[in-house]
């Protein structure tokens, strides 16, 4: 009976593991159709041919196209959510560095997927509905996942917690349009340079000048004491 049991779970962990596979597979040839060609010009058939499965073996996996590239959007989500560490106070290495460290992982996600990234933030959108509504999906899952890590560093003192919320908007358009800008120009990002660039900004904005000089005073007449 339990040589039976063991044999019906080792079988069903084959089984598993092999969809698993079969389903990534399905993922990485997407990636690629959806890269090379644009999710109107690739269709099922360009995928099928990349992940040499058959038709059916796409349907077990996904109900549609649109379905397909939301899994490719997502695995990308997946792998910039691996990039971030929770930041110690007590640890040997500076706060300051730590951030820096998450934010050179997650530029060097997008540059080691700069194909999918150009995908996702200068050929797809406008697209259409099938794809804006993907996209839009990852866009908030970004924003939600900069929320966190913002509400995580507010938890333990280092990050104000006032609008948190505008925060998270902020830094999404900030590294938004620098990764946009570098596809646009075909200009591959320097992850290290660019985290302590963003920092630094995050940290200080724009201002050379001490926010307490009276010259950045930016109160009316009528509210200065």
């Amino acid at each position: 009976m339990a040589d039976a049991a063991k044999t019906t779970d080792g079988r069903a962990t084959r089984a598993r593991a092999l969809r698993e596979r079969t389903r990534a597979q399905l993922v990485e040839a997407a990636r690629a159709a959806f890269s090379a060609q644009g999710y109107h010009g690739a269709s099922i058939a360009d995928i099928l041919a990349g992940a040499q499965v058959a038709r059916g073996t796409f349907y077990a996996h996904f109900a549609s196209k649109e379905e397909a590239f939301a899994a490719v959007l997502g695995e990308l989500l997946d792998r910039l959510t691996d990039a971030i560490r929770p930041v110690v106070v007590e640890d040997a290495t500076s706060v300051r560095r730590q951030l820096i460290a998450n934010l050179e992982r997650v530029l060097t996600v997008l540059n080691d997927r700069a194909d999918l990234a150009r995908l996702l933030l200068v050929i797809a959108p406008g697209s259409g509905p099938e794809v804006d509504t993907p996209v839009d999906r990852f866009h908030d899952a970004a924003r939600a996942m900069i929320l966190r890590s913002l509400s995580a560093g507010a938890a333990i003192g280092i990050v104000d917690d006032d609008n948190l919320e505008l925060q998270a908007t902020f830094i999404m358009g900030v590294i938004r349009e620098t990764v946009t800008r570098a596809l646009k120009t075909e200009t591959r990002l320097q992850p290290k340079r660019v985290a302590e660039a963003l920092l630094e900004f995050v940290l200080r904005g724009v201002l050379r000048t001490p926010a307490s000089d009276p010259l950045l005073d930016l109160r009316t007449d009528g509210e200065a004491s």
